[in-house]
C-alpha cells in the first residue's frame, strides 16, 4: 500500500470514527410516548365545547430540540356529553404537529425546569397551519429509561383557523394544552 492510500485510509477511518459516535448518539436522544393527554377546548360564540385524548402519540429529539405529536382523532372524547366518543370526519383520520423549540437541543441529564417557544405546523391530509407556543420540561429520574415530562400548549384565535374549520364562522378560538407527558427513552 503506498503511502498517500495508507493517508486516504487514515482519513476515511478518521470521519467514520467521528461521524459514527454522533449517530449513535441521536438514536439514544429520541424520547416518546403513546399515551399523552390532551384537552382541546373549542370557543363557539358563548360556548365552549372540551375535547379531551389520552392516546396522543409524542416524540422529542433531545439532539434538535424537535417535537413531533400525532393525535388519532377518533380517540376524542367530548367531556360535556358524558366522555361521548367524537366522530371525525371521514378523510380526517389524525391531527399531526411538528415544530422546534426555541433552542438547539436539551440536555438529557438532571436538569431545573425549562420552558421554551416552539413552532411548528399542525397538519391534517390536506392542508397545515402554522402555530406558536409555551412548554416545559421538567426532569424526573436519574436517567435511564424515563426522562421528563412533557407539557405544551398553543392557541390558534379566529384569524388563525381556516375557514372551513371554523364551522361556519361559529367556531371563534381552539386552546390545545397537553399537560405532564411523561417522555421514555425510545427502544
Amino acid at each position: 500500500m503506498t503511502g498517500r492510500n495508507r493517508t486516504y485510509r487514515s482519513l476515511l477511518i478518521l470521519i467514520v470514527l467521528a461521524i459514527l459516535p454522533g449517530s449513535l448518539s441521536y438514536a439514544q436522544e429520541i424520547f416518546q410516548t403513546k399515551g399523552g393527554e390532551v384537552t382541546i377546548n373549542l370557543a363557539y360564540g358563548n360556548t365552549t365545547v372540551q375535547l379531551q385524548s389520552d392516546k396522543l402519540q409524542v416524540q422529542l429529539d433531545y439532539d434538535h430540540a424537535l417535537l413531533t405529536a400525532v393525535l388519532p382523532l377518533n380517540t376524542l372524547i367530548n367531556t360535556a356529553q358524558g366522555g361521548r366518543r367524537v366522530t371525525p370526519q371521514a378523510a380526517l383520520d389524525e391531527l399531526t404537529l411538528t415544530g422546534k423549540f426555541g433552542v438547539d437541543h436539551i440536555e438529557t441529564s438532571n436538569h431545573e425546569p425549562l420552558q421554551f417557544q416552539f413552532s411548528g405546523m399542525l397538519a391534517n391530509d390536506h392542508q397545515e397551519i402554522p402555530v406558536a407556543g409555551v412548554a416545559e420540561l421538567q426532569h424526573i429520574g436519574g436517567g435511564g429509561d424515563v426522562s421528563c415530562l412533557l407539557g405544551f400548549s398553543f392557541t390558534l384565535d379566529k384569524t388563525a383557523i381556516p375557514p372551513e374549520f371554523a364551522d361556519g364562522g361559529e367556531l371563534r378560538e381552539i386552546k390545545v394544552q397537553v399537560l405532564q407527558t411523561i417522555l421514555k427513552r425510545r427502544k
